[in-house]
C-alpha cells in the first residue's frame, strides 16, 4: 500500500548529503531560476534553497506569462536587461508540457542560445507537469499520462497525490519541499533513470529534468 503523508505528521528527517561541506568556496556561482508557476514550484526551489543556504540563487515567476516561451524570454530578458548581461553563471527555466503550445518551440529556443550564443541559459521541463517529480519520491512508475475527458494530465497527477500520498495536496503547497524531503535522493535516482529510458525510447511522457537542476544546487552548496 502507498504510503501517505498525512497532516499531522511533522517530524523532520534530513536530506542525506545536503549538508555536507566539503570546504568554504571564495565565490557562489550566481543562477537564475524563472519558474512558470507562481507558487509550487517557487515555493519549492525556495526552501531549497534555504535548506542548503545558497544566497546567490534568484528564484522568480516569469513576469511575461506561464506558457513555456514566455518563461524562457523572461529568462533572456534578465541576462540583458538594460542593455548589458547580467553576471548569472547559469539560467534555468522551468517548465510543464502539459496542454501547452509553445513547449517545443521554448526548447528549441534554449538549445539555440546555449549551443550558439553560448550563453548558460538550460530548460528543466516536466512532462506531463512538475508534480511528476513529486510523484518520484513515493513511486517508481513511468506510464505515460493522457487528458481524460476535462481533466488535464496534470489535474490526474495532482489528484493522485492528494488521494495516495500526500492528504490534501493542492497545487500552491507551501509546505511541499518539506514534506517530500525525506525521499529526495530516491526521487532523483528514479528520474534520472527514467530520463535515461525515456531518451533511448525517443519519448517524454513522462520525465522530469527537476533532479539536474537539484543536484546543480546540491554541487554549489557543497
Amino acid at each position: 500500500m502507498a504510503r501517505k503523508i498525512l497532516k499531522k505528521e511533522s517530524r523532520e528527517r534530513s536530506v542525506p548529503s545536503l549538508q555536507r561541506k566539503l570546504g568554504k568556496r571564495s565565490q557562489n556561482p550566481r543562477v537564475l531560476i524563472v519558474c512558470e508557476g507562481s507558487k509550487t514550484e517557487p515555493y519549492y526551489f525556495r526552501a531549497l534553497q534555504d535548506e542548503l543556504k545558497l544566497i546567490s540563487v534568484r528564484i522568480c515567476a516569469s513576469d511575461f506569462g506561464t506558457d513555456p516561451m514566455s518563461v524562457v524570454r523572461f529568462a533572456l530578458s534578465e541576462w540583458d536587461k538594460d542593455g548589458y548581461d547580467r553576471d548569472y553563471d547559469r539560467m534555468y527555466c522551468v517548465f510543464d508540457k502539459d496542454s501547452h503550445e509553445t513547449y517545443q518551440e521554448a526548447l528549441k529556443k534554449i538549445n539555440f542560445e546555449n549551443k550558439q550564443n553560448k550563453l548558460p541559459i538550460y530548460g528543466v521541463p516536466s512532462v506531463p507537469c512538475f508534480e511528476y517529480w513529486i510523484f518520484l519520491h513515493f513511486e517508481n512508475r513511468a506510464a505515460p499520462y493522457r487528458q481524460k475527458g476535462k481533466k488535464s494530465a496534470g489535474d490526474q497527477l495532482v489528484s493522485y497525490l492528494n488521494k495516495n500520498h500526500i492528504e490534501g495536496y493542492e497545487k500552491g503547497d507551501k509546505d511541499i519541499f518539506k514534506k517530500i524531503k525525506p525521499y529526495l535522493r530516491q526521487a532523483i535516482t528514479r528520474a534520472k533513470k527514467i530520463d535515461i529510458q525515456q531518451s533511448k525510447a525517443g519519448a517524454d511522457n513522462p520525465s522530469t529534468k527537476v533532479y539536474e537542476l537539484v543536484e546543480y544546487l546540491i554541487s554549489i552548496a557543497q
